[in-house]
């Protein structure tokens, strides 16, 4: 008995908030055989390899958001005189509100997130009857 099979796959997702996204890139593949005459040992393996790509995925995605319906109506979104071209909050324009411009921050201080990741693991089995098996496994699991 033999079986392989290879399967791909991609998935690129946009986020909800400005400058937010996800891409993951991913390969999978399985082999087994038997050995031997009396085909009594199979060995086989499974692996897994995928890389994730990430803009803003951080953990302040919840108060980026709390931020930016906090933030005042009246605050400019851009403002070309300022550092960055971003509008900011200043008593003129907003009043005693100093949120800051969310869409700015997230532009100017843009996080990527980058992670490879490796899963797999090889097994040995072999019947002694078609009752009594031994089958010994062996795994890994790293991020790179």
């Amino acid at each position: 008995m033999r079986n392989f099979m290879f399967r791909g796959g991609y998935m690129d997702q946009e986020g909800v908030m400005v400058f937010s996204s996800f891409k993951r890139y991913s390969a999978r593949i399985n082999s087994e055989f038997n050995v031997g005459e009396n085909k009594k040992l199979t060995i086989g393996e499974s692996m897994t390899l995928s890389r994730s790509e990430g803009l803003n995925l951080g953990q302040a995605n919840n108060l980026d958001f709390a931020y930016m319906l906090g933030a005042s109506p009246t605050m400019k979104l851009y403002k070309p005189q300022n550092l960055g071209g971003y509008g900011g909050p200043n008593p003129a324009e907003t009043g005693v509100n100093n949120r800051e411009n969310i869409v700015g921050r997230r532009d100017l201080r843009r996080n990527y997130t980058y992670r490879n990741n490796l899963l797999g693991n090889v097994f040995a089995e072999y019947a002694f009857t078609p009752s009594l098996k031994y089958r010994l496994n062996a795994g890994l699991n790293t991020s790179f």
